[in-house]
């Protein structure tokens, strides 16, 4: 049975609840803001970046885009100082574990944006051998980053570090050289397929994972996946990156 931990954390004055609970994945996550934490993101306008479902639909809501930069901000003051480093690492493990849940999903929102990082999140996963993580990232595009994620998060046995496309439509990287899970794709269609390429149930029949009966991302280390392009009608298309979450993210910032 899942028990989303309630605990909060607090930067500034202000206070939000550590993890969320993505209802579509079926298990919680850790959410910060894209695109400022997605140093290795494609900036082509047909990538998925260009059209990243975390800057859009419930994402903007403002109680969302600050409790972001809350946690982002939390962990960029713990990363100050040995000390820090270690409350984040235990205050993590103790949360994920205490959810109760076998699978968790590093970044429904934002991405790995420092080496720093990389060996802190590492941690965490070592921390929870009983859990299943799966981490989606274009931050191996990053060469400090990605040495550190090869150093670090790839030798942990309960993480599938998946490398995403920097295009929509394109077969998923292809880094296992480098000790990555098979890769990640987005597609603007069911019909733009790769025959080797495992399309998530979710994205074409709707439900979540759990609903599904799959797991495939947290499991298949071998098997690349693709999903369909997440709301925003096809290539081309551009995403609501409206002016009130820059808002926020800069009021934010300036705390």
């Amino acid at each position: 049975m899942l028990r989303v931990s309630r605990s909060t954390i607090a930067h500034n004055d202000q206070e939000t609840t550590l993890l969320t609970h993505t209802t579509a994945m079926s298990c919680p996550s850790f959410s910060i803001p894209a695109g400022f934490t997605c140093p290795g993101a494609s900036k082509h306008p047909d990538s998925p970046c260009a059209h990243c479902y975390a800057c859009q639909g419930m994402y903007l809501l403002d109680t969302t885009a600050r409790a972001q930069w809350i946690r982002y901000r939390w962990t960029r003051d713990c990363m100050k100082s040995a000390e820090g480093r270690m409350e984040w690492i235990e205050t993590m493990a103790g949360e994920i574990s205490a959810t109760g849940c076998e699978y968790f999903r590093w970044h429904d929102s934002g991405d790995l944006f420092s080496a720093a990082y990389v060996k802190m999140v590492a941690e965490v996963c070592r921390l929870t051998i009983h859990i299943r993580h799966w981490l989606p990232t274009q931050s191996f595009n990053v060469p400090a980053i990605d040495r550190a994620i090869q150093k670090h998060l790839l030798p942990v046995e309960n993480v599938i570090v998946r490398p995403s496309t920097a295009r929509l439509d394109a077969y998923p990287p292809r880094l296992r050289s480098r000790g990555y899970s098979a890769g990640a794709t987005v597609y603007t269609s069911a019909t733009k397929g790769h025959t080797s390429v495992r399309m998530c149930p979710k994205s074409t029949l709707g439900g979540s994972c759990e609903s599904n009966g799959c797991r495939l991302c947290w499991t298949a280390p071998k098997s690349a996946v693709g999903f369909l392009v997440h709301g925003i009608g096809g290539k081309g298309k551009k995403t609501r990156v409206t002016d009130r979450i820059r808002e926020i993210r800069e009021g934010q910032r300036a705390k």
